[in-house]
């Protein structure tokens, strides 16, 4: 009897004082099935008895055993809780996606295989702890949300799954929609093959000529009024010019037959003998109609065409129609300060038409003035300017001009005109309204 009691008591401390487990008995796979691959603990016998992939097939497994991969196309060949990943059905640990719209924990993100095309058809992805960090290796990937990343962590560290490897296709409809070197092929912006060449004419819009090859260089521009000081537009491209050949000036010094005079902005078309820089004439312009007004007093349906016609550009904007007088207007326009206008006030014909203290000038009634200018230098009163006729070259050889009453407002529409202080207006009236008088400009 002590003999029995002392054996219990030695059992007891060699056990700890507490209750034995059977975690370290061994089972065979007909028991483990009937436990559902748990001990009465709870714990994977499978993993302690290391059946997971033992080449045997348990589906008794609680993980469910790699051995038991069956083939798939989606997750609706797979059973409840599995799903078709890389073609085989597998248990995941958490499920996300699918139908369902399962959503991760915080701190996780929902990770597709590549070959799930980022769950489409309701496929299941699994869920995978965000990356704290991640290296700066380049190796692009294509994200679910389309963005390129530089490698699978970053995008693992955005939330996002790889959709593809290597970046990202870019969606066009025509080549302006891609990058210079690129053109749009099958809807995707693809890599152009470069062409050889032997010149920049020889090359396409925004390309030049380097080392026998022709190659994209940016930015992409029309004419020389898109690039940096310093750059000129060659083939739609700003580049640094090798040589720079004046133009215009006194001299009036002109380009080659495949150039033409560039002047900067604001310079009126070379006013006051000022040179312009000889560019080369694009072959090739878009269709966008942006009207600008050339320095040959002629309309252009923007600054490329211009170009391509030779003429630089005065100011943007339809050209005026310059008048002496209202029958020189398209019908609804008026001769205002020497340029064709809209103007809803009353029209006249003689001075009789107005007022006592207005006459008619142009079609318009205006408040009557002295003269100004001349030989003598009149000067009109503070409310005033002094108006010529388009054709009296803003009183040259000392001629007389007529002071009128400055417009107390003007509409904004773009109708440019050069005053005779050598700057370009919106309109005549915006001219008038700041005491200027207008004139042709300089082509």
């Amino acid at each position: 009897m002590k003999r029995l009691i002392f054996g219990c008591l030695a059992l007891l401390i060699s056990s700890g004082c507490t209750e034995t487990t059977t975690d370290s008995e061994t089972y065979t796979k007909d028991q483990a099935a009937l436990m559902a691959g748990k001990s009465d603990h709870g714990r994977d016998i499978c993993d302690f008895m290391n059946w997971y992939g033992d080449g045997v097939c348990d589906d008794f497994c609680p993980r469910g055993d790699e051995d038991c991969a069956i083939p798939c196309t989606a997750d609706s060949d797979c059973s409840v809780g599995n799903a078709c990943v890389s073609g085989a059905c597998e248990t995941l640990t958490q499920g996300c996606g699918g139908i369902a719209g399962l959503q991760c924990a915080t701190g996780e993100y929902c990770n597709f295989d590549i070959a799930q095309t980022c769950g489409a058809a309701d496929q299941l992805g699994e869920c995978a702890a965000i990356p704290d960090s991640c290296d700066t290796d380049y190796d692009p990937v294509c994200g679910c949300d389309g963005q390129t990343y530089s490698n699978a962590c970053v995008a693992a560290s955005s939330g996002v799954s790889v959709a593809d490897l290597g970046e990202c296709d870019i969606p066009c409809r025509s080549n302006a929609d891609c990058a210079p070197s690129q053109v749009c092929g099958n809807g995707i912006c693809q890599d152009a093959i470069p062409a050889a060449c032997d010149n920049d004419n020889a090359c396409g819009r925004a390309e030049v000529c380097i080392n026998g090859v022709c190659e994209a260089t940016h930015p992409v521009c029309s004419t020389d009024r898109d690039c940096a000081a310093g750059q000129v537009c060659q083939n739609g491209a700003c580049i640094v010019p090798t040589t720079t050949t004046n133009c215009g000036g006194f001299a009036g010094l002109t380009c080659d037959p495949t150039q033409f005079c560039l002047y900067a902005p604001n310079s009126m078309c070379g006013a006051a003998d000022q040179f312009g820089t000889c560019t080369v004439r694009p072959d090739t312009c878009d269709t966008v109609y942006s009207p600008v007004c050339g320095c040959d007093g002629q309309t252009y349906s923007n600054d490329c065409v211009a170009a391509s016609a030779g003429t630089s550009v005065l100011a943007d904007g339809e050209c005026p129609v310059y008048c002496g007088a209202d029958n020189e207007c398209s019908t609804g326009e008026v001769c205002m300060n020497g340029v064709c206008e809209i103007d809803a006030s009353p029209l006249c014909a003689a001075d009789s038409d107005c007022s006592v203290r207005e006459a008619c000038i142009n079609g318009v009634c205006a408040a009557r003035g002295g003269d100004c200018g001349g030989f003598a230098g009149l000067l009109c009163e503070r409310d005033e300017y002094c108006y010529y006729d388009i054709t009296e070259q803003c009183g040259a050889a000392d001629q007389l001009g007529t002071c009128l009453l400055k417009p107390d407002s003007c509409s904004t529409a773009a109708n440019p005109v050069c005053g005779c202080d050598a700057l370009v207006y919106a309109n005549a009236c915006q001219a008038a309204a700041a005491g200027v008088s207008v004139t042709r400009c300089n082509p």
